[in-house]
């Protein structure tokens, strides 16, 4: 199998239990499964600032090629993912999603190691 079949599989199985995880919670912790992506972000600012982290992150990419690429994919879901957590709890407290974002920046970041240790990044 070569590097690129086994990354996608690896991101896919990923991404894969990660969806689980999260309906998973949103079941046990009683928090309303809202598909809509407007009602992700709790302003329009929050929105704002997740986007550019994509962006950057493509950019710090392309620009430190010499960084492991797990590094980078650690480095981007603590940003991305703290500052979603941070926003989800300071305005929109109630909902709980927090918990739910906490939940996966634990697993992503151990997921990550995992794929670091297995060769897959």
């Amino acid at each position: 199998m070569n590097i690129i079949a086994k990354n996608i599989l690896y991101l896919l199985l990923l991404l894969l239990v990660a969806s689980l995880i999260t309906k998973y919670l949103a079941i046990k912790l009683n928090v309303k499964d809202d598909h809509d992506a407007e009602k992700n972000h709790v302003n329009k600012w929050h929105k704002w600032v997740e986007k550019s982290f994509y962006i950057v992150f493509i950019i710090l990419f392309v620009a430190f090629e010499q960084v492991p690429m797990w590094v980078m994919l650690i480095i981007f879901c603590l940003c991305y993912l703290s500052f979603r957590i941070f926003m989800e709890w300071r305005y929109n407290r109630e909902t709980r999603e927090y918990l739910i974002s906490f939940s996966l920046l634990i697993y992503f970041l151990i997921a990550i190691i995992i794929g670091a240790i297995l060769n897959v990044f």
